[in-house]
């Protein structure tokens, strides 16, 4: 936990007695970031530096705008303690989860201290431990590398293409074009002594292409549950598969598990609510232009308080009901595009409520997020509200579950066990589905790309991926983990 101060109005001498105080109490709690700041100890700050006001980058401000609803409102400045201070702690004790932290705890514990890495300070304490989940853990040597560290069993055929992946990554060579020197020169000497390069290529090509399922493989008339934890999830994680899943004749069905009204900008909700009003007004109805108005002002006068106040104010029901509408409606015109007709609305994940909706629809098999990024993220405690609920049902009545990405890097060849090729048509109604959330495209920021822009790079560069292993069969894939129950 990070005790922190923003200001407003406040004298340089108010500033400074809170610090001092700030330095007393605060000696043993602080958070860290995915640049490898710790506390708002942004990179390059000085080791013997104290509780003190800092300016945050630019990494740390688009981080906070899910916390503040906008970019504008996350405040620039914070009062942080300082490295000398946590360096003082008898004891530190760092959690990291998620992908997009798996660099910078390589950097922290495994590369040479370096100031733009503040994290990394932490080598010089003689009592700190680090706890990481696997996706945080996946860039440390003993994770991506084992065979750096030790002695390797290589008769496991997942192994071997693990390491046959990890060259094509590294050497950016095709697989064909592969020699002995390549594993001798990245440690593994062990393995192409104990295993003939020839046989290595094989072994990765066959794993790789056993995982892809041609249309005829592809489950057919089944009941199909997708589960999505933000309304644009499904199209985002798997929408080329949904088109291939209604082509197939399965009965497809989307649900969707939080409301996501928090992420649609406020000038998106006001426009929702003039055209309400432009509606009526043309439809001729004086009661309900008249409840229009009266919204249109509500939500405008609102709004304006917001921009008014230097850290913003929690919406309104009003305001929060029309963002609702607005995610809602955006991915039911998704759902009606893929042809899929039905869809719902959880408002909250919980496993009681996703129990009733699983036994209703009685699902062959079920879709759900497997990004585990965030330890609070919709998308974590989506993914265990899920495994929850299936597991209270019997061996018989249990689904199938296939996990999908969105955030995180897409499940590797070598990572997936399931990859379903897509053709360009597919891929384009795939872009198509996200255009219909077109609130989510307006939270740009300086460097960011749109939703389409997004599936579009994901799409190559896993492509480029499986190309290397002398694929080139297709040109794109969705790629999918099969959960199973203990």
């Amino acid at each position: 936990v990070f005790f922190f101060f923003f200001f407003k109005q406040k004298t340089a001498y108010e500033i400074s007695a809170c610090l001092v105080g700030s330095e007393m109490c605060i000696r043993d709690r602080s958070t860290w970031g995915r640049d490898g700041h710790i506390g708002f100890n942004e990179p390059l700050s000085p080791e013997d530096s104290l509780t003190r006001l800092v300016n945050l980058d630019q990494v740390t401000l688009n981080d906070a705008v899910r916390e503040f609803g906008d970019v504008g409102l996350v405040p620039t400045r914070a009062i942080t303690m300082g490295v000398k201070t946590i360096m003082g702690a008898k004891r530190i004790l760092l959690i990291a989860t998620g992908d997009h932290k798996a660099p910078v705890v390589r950097q922290a514990v495994e590369d040479p201290v370096n100031p733009s890495v503040v994290a990394s300070y932490l080598q010089k304490h003689k009592n700190v431990t680090f706890y990481v989940d696997e996706a945080a853990a996946s860039e440390l040597t003993r994770i991506k590398m084992p065979w750096v560290l030790g002695p390797i069993d290589w008769s496991d055929h997942k192994m071997q293409t693990k390491a046959v992946s990890y060259l094509l990554e590294h050497t950016n060579k095709p697989i064909n074009s592969l020699h002995g020197a390549d594993f001798a020169s990245n440690n593994m000497e062990s393995l192409i002594s104990e295993i003939s390069l020839s046989e290595l290529q094989a072994t990765a090509l066959n794993d790789v292409s056993a995982k892809i399922l041609s249309d005829e493989q592809l489950p057919c008339n089944k009941k199909v549950l997708v589960f999505a934890p933000h309304t644009d999830d499904d199209v985002m994680g798997m929408g080329g598969s949904l088109q291939k899943l209604v082509k197939k004749g399965n009965d497809v069905a989307c649900v969707y598990m939080t409301t996501g009204a928090s992420s649609v900008l406020d000038f998106e909700a006001q426009k929702f609510a003039m055209e309400k009003l432009i509606y009526s007004q043309h439809m001729g109805e004086k009661e309900m232009i008249q409840k229009d108005q009266e919204l249109v002002t509500t939500v405008t006068d609102h709004i304006n308080s917001k921009k008014a106040s230097k850290f913003g104010l929690p919406d309104i029901p009003e305001l929060t009901l029309i963002k609702t509408v607005v995610r809602e409606a955006e991915a039911a015109s998704a759902c009606n595009y893929f042809g899929i007709p039905k869809c719902e609305f959880m408002n909250g994940p919980t496993v009681e409520k996703t129990l009733v909706i699983i036994e209703r629809h009685k699902p062959d098999l079920v879709f759900a997020c497997g990004d585990l990024t965030d330890p609070n993220s919709v998308h974590r405690l989506s993914l265990k509200v899920i495994l929850e609920a299936c597991k209270t049902l019997s061996s018989k009545e249990r689904p199938e579950l296939w996990l999908y990405r969105i955030n995180s890097k897409d499940y590797q060849p070598h990572e997936a066990d399931i990859m379903i090729p897509l053709t360009l048509a597919e891929i384009e109604g795939k872009i198509i589905g996200t255009i219909y959330h077109q609130s989510q495209n307006y939270r740009l920021q300086v460097g960011t790309k749109q939703l389409w822009q997004k599936i579009e790079q994901r799409t190559q560069e896993l492509n480029e991926v499986v190309k290397r292993y002398g694929i080139v069969d297709h040109v794109g894939y969705e790629t999918f983990k099969r959960h199973v129950f203990a």
